[in-house]
């Protein structure tokens, strides 16, 4: 055993022939050249993303931004009145040229937005702004769609059934108007109220279209049974003779009582 460990006591390199490696590598510890190399590349990194934390930061101020909101909302308004316009003076030749220029200032808004925060959170079903980042990406993809197939592709000229597709597609335009109330604190809260009464006016209907039942249910099984004979025995029958009738017969009282 003594020779045994003697032996490989003498085939093991010494130190003195490994001259690459210090006491500290020997050890299992990284050389310290490494370590510098691997907290330059961190702070690399680190850099590169504040710069690019900067930039988002700067982008968001910029869209939350009132002036800029301002600006925006005038756009909408403007290409409304120029969607207008086009409508009763279709024959003035400078309309496309005039569509392109919202189209192209309403895309590169829309690229802001998604640079800023991210193709991944601007999607975001959870995000509180899904549903008007939603409506943006329609509304651009439509416009963009035209725009390629009037400017690129000509379609236009192919036939009543893609000039009828593309009419469609082109008065699709006429929804940038709503995007406004995203940008429009007191229309947004109206819309926001009118939604909420919506609702309401829904579960109202829900609760009477179940008392018109029941009361529909009594009618016809006291008042639809008569005997032949009876005084507006016809009129009865005629009107309270199955379920869906005395339910239309009482929605119509309803509405008008002097029916």
């Amino acid at each position: 055993l003594a020779q045994a460990v003697l032996v490989q006591t003498l085939e093991a390199p010494s130190m003195d022939e490994m001259p690459f490696l210090s006491s500290d590598r020997a050890n299992g510890y990284v050389p310290v050249a490494t370590v510098d190399e691997d907290r330059a590349t961190t702070q690399t990194k680190c850099r590169a993303q504040q710069k690019q934390s900067s930039w988002s930061d700067l982008g968001l101020e910029v869209i939350r931004n009132k002036r800029f909101q301002g600006a925006m909302a005038l756009l909408i308004t403007l290409n409304a009145l120029v969607i207008g316009f086009e409508t009763d003076m279709p024959h003035w030749p400078i309309w496309n040229e005039v569509e392109n220029t919202f189209l192209f200032i309403f895309s590169l808004e829309f690229l802001l937005r998604i640079c800023c925060v991210g193709p991944r959170e601007y999607f975001r079903y959870t995000n509180q702004d899904f549903s008007w980042n939603t409506i943006d990406f329609i509304i651009v993809g439509v416009g963009l769609f035209d725009f390629a197939s009037v400017e690129i592709l000509s379609f236009r000229k192919k036939g009543n059934g893609f000039a009828t597709l593309f009419r469609i597609i082109r008065l699709l335009r006429i929804l940038r108007i709503f995007r406004i109330v995203r940008f429009l604190k007191q229309l947004y809260m109206l819309a926001l109220g009118l939604a909420l009464a919506t609702s309401a006016i829904c579960w109202v209907s829900v609760l009477m279209t179940f008392i018109l039942y029941v009361c529909a249910i009594i009618l016809v099984r006291t008042v639809g049974r008569t005997a032949v004979g009876t005084p507006g025995h016809e009129v009865i029958v005629d009107r309270f003779n199955t379920i869906p009738q005395a339910m239309l017969t009482l929605f119509e009282l309803m509405a008008e009582p002097d029916l």
